[in-house]
């Protein structure tokens, strides 16, 4: 299970889950993005009136996480809201905790906080895709698998569909590979005319929302051929395309001359057959 925001009991640490890295934090107090926030409610429960500030253990410079308000006094039984924002700017995971410095009380209060940075990717099962030699009129499909490792979805789409021709096409060429799961894409190839090529598709990778842009290329390369079987066949002259033997005495024996010549690039294979 993928856990985002919230508390977990056993660790005593509120875990913000896995956000996407890098994303900015311009105009973060719109609050715009629901997973990079958190708003936590404090309440004075004593008889006097509390000065309370707020900092982080470790991220002093507020490079992962920012709070708001820094300061507030709550008088005996007021409460007031404190604003957390996670923005990672890499992957992994980052802990820290809010220090709540009561005045003229020695002991400060710590508050466990903790996200996961994540960079959108995809694990190719394979950068290749080789079809061989196809005779024309003849498919042939080829499976390409996306795996996504990471606990966000992830966007794909392919480009390059275009030089490589018509006879190629694909099951999809955009979609989204959820967290933890693959995709088979299926890469199909019609030979509806001679060729041999060996070029490339590209796979372009992004977040779900398309806020990054893309942030992974993969180059595939399609290689394939497809060809033709060519055979001339040759009659003696004079005989318009057929065989004619003329009389021929009881036990005697006449023959006739066929050709058959291969101007394909590949051997192939013949046989006879006499229809009465």
């Amino acid at each position: 299970e993928i856990v985002f925001k919230k508390y977990i009991m056993s660790l005593g640490v509120f875990y913000f889950g896995p956000l996407l890295c890098g994303k900015s934090r311009d105009k973060y107090k719109a609050n715009r993005s629901p997973n990079h926030f958190e708003k936590i409610t404090i309440l004075n429960v004593s008889p006097l009136d509390c000065e309370i500030t707020f900092c982080f253990q470790h991220d002093y410079k507020a490079v992962t996480y920012l709070l708001d308000p820094p300061t507030m006094t709550l008088k005996p039984n007021e409460q007031q809201t404190l604003t957390v924002w996670a923005y990672p700017t890499g992957s992994g995971v980052f802990e820290d905790s809010i220090v709540c410095c009561i005045k003229e009380n020695p002991e400060p209060v710590t508050f466990r906080i903790c996200c996961q940075g994540v960079r959108p990717e995809l694990e190719l099962d394979r950068k290749q895709l080789c079809f061989e030699k196809l005779l024309l009129h003849r498919k042939e499909s080829k499976s390409l698998f996306f795996k996504n490792n990471t606990p966000l979805p992830v966007a794909w789409r392919i480009s390059g569909l275009e030089n490589i021709g018509e006879d190629f096409s694909l099951s999809d060429d955009m979609g989204v590979v959820e967290a933890f799961s693959e995709y088979c894409l299926q890469v199909y190839f019609k030979a509806s005319k001679a060729l041999n090529i060996k070029k490339a598709i590209r796979l372009e990778v992004s977040d779900a929302e398309n806020i990054l842009g893309i942030v992974q290329i993969e180059n595939i390369q399609i290689i394939a051929e497809a060809y033709d079987v060519a055979l001339d066949i040759s009659f003696p002259k004079g005989t318009d395309g057929s065989l004619e033997f003329g009389s021929v005495r009881v036990m005697d024996e006449a023959k006739q001359m066929l050709s058959l010549k291969n101007k394909g690039k590949y051997e192939i294979g013949f046989s006879f057959s006499v229809e009465s």
